[in-house]
């Protein structure tokens, strides 16, 4: 059931420009239940294959707010840019770095090879250099979702960094397949990135946007919250019908999984949780 559209009375706002990476659920499910146009936010959401994509979108002037991780506001600091996140939407980095290939069972064995990465530049190369420490290793482009998988199953690459949707698929289709390292897990960040949580999914914008238009991101972050509220009240079920089809993956019961996973982990506050930024550092740490 959507929720009731509230009367408002200051004026809606022009165009909200957002762009996010494909396979979230957030931006789609805000918008569903009406949580946007409570707030009198007119949101365009575009989707682009991968968080570095959209980052290029926002630098490149041609969104206003983004979808990605909270890590970037860290990249682009070192580069001069000045990013704040309206909101940190979870505490799961939620990655795999997985391979069909034998022998390769741990990081080290990667040396030398090839690892598909959704776009270069983005988290999961910045996962797969964490995990490496030091070893040299080429990246390719693989996207992610359908795209990537088949990218693994055609032996383009010899590992990849997948997102949970196209682990299952992975999975289902190869049970042989290895997990060298995962993050969808509590005990995998520990194991991983040493860490019980990480500031992951953010709603993002450069400063000076966000002082620019105080309103607009006060009322992102509220709806984006309304939303994981929402998400947390409901069963995932219900969650997927809500979703239109350009949010929803083409198996349901991955879709229903992958919710299960992440709404238990999902913020309630927003807020960028205490030592976030030397937890990236150290991620991100060449």
């Amino acid at each position: 059931m959507l929720l009731a559209t509230s009367a408002c009375s200051r004026p809606a706002s022009g165009p909200v420009r957002l762009t996010t990476f494909q396979g979230a659920v957030d931006p789609y499910l805000a918008q569903a239940i009406g949580a946007f146009r409570e707030r009198s936010l007119d949101v365009q959401i575009t989707a682009v294959p991968s968080t570095a994509k959209a980052m290029e979108s926002l630098l490149g002037g041609s969104a206003d707010v983004i979808l990605g991780t909270y890590e970037q506001t860290v990249q682009m600091a070192a580069k001069g840019k000045n990013l704040a996140p309206i909101a940190v939407l979870d505490t799961c980095h939620c990655l795999a770095l997985v391979t069909l290939k034998p022998g390769i069972a741990q990081p080290s064995d990667l040396a030398g090879k090839v690892i598909g990465v959704a776009a270069p530049g983005g988290q999961m190369q910045n996962f797969a250099r964490f995990l490496l420490k030091g070893a040299e290793a080429s990246y390719a482009a693989i996207g992610v979702g359908p795209a990537s998988v088949a990218a693994l199953e055609a032996g383009q690459v010899d590992a990849g960094v997948v997102l949970y949707t196209s682990f299952l698929a992975l999975k289902q289709r190869h049970p042989e397949l290895k997990v060298i390292a995962e993050t969808y897990t509590r005990e995998g960040m520990r194991a991983s990135l040493g860490v019980d949580a990480y500031a992951s999914k953010s709603v993002l914008a450069e400063a000076s946007w966000i002082a620019a238009h105080p309103r607009e991101a006060g009322a992102l972050k509220a709806a984006f919250l309304a939303g994981t509220a929402w998400m947390k009240a409901h069963t995932p079920e219900q969650i997927v019908d809500q979703l239109p089809p350009e949010a929803r993956g083409a198996d349901r019961n991955v879709d229903l999984t992958l919710l299960r996973l992440l709404v238990p982990l999902a913020s309630e506050t927003g807020e960028v949780p205490a030592g976030a930024d030397s937890v990236a550092r150290r991620v991100l740490a060449p």
